[in-house]
């Protein structure tokens, strides 16, 4: 869910909210805005992904992002998964998969 699409939500359970026969849910309705607000204030997180290259002696990933690179053992969160996030840039990530 995007912050848009998060906030179109937020604003018809809010709607809903109004509507309810309860005056004692005001602070469910001061709580969702105040998230409105803050969602609308932060930018969309960048979108990255795990890009595989080799440096003539071993292995490594960088994120598509901010081109920091990491070694296996540095990301690898066990399994054959990544995080899927950039530990650097905070970019989401496409999973990554260790034996790619």
């Amino acid at each position: 869910m995007t912050n848009k699409e998060a906030v179109i939500w937020l604003i018809n359970v809010t709607a809903d909210i109004g509507k309810a026969k309860h005056s004692d849910l005001w602070h469910y309705e001061q709580a969702l805005s105040e998230i409105k607000e803050m969602l609308e204030s932060q930018p969309e997180r960048k979108k990255g992904k795990w890009v595989r290259s080799f440096d003539g002696n071993e292995w490594y990933w960088y994120c598509s992002k901010c081109k920091k690179e990491w070694y296996e053992e540095d990301l690898w969160m066990g399994g054959n998964d990544f995080p899927n996030f950039c530990p650097n840039c905070g970019a989401k990530m496409d999973r990554g998969k260790k034996d790619e």
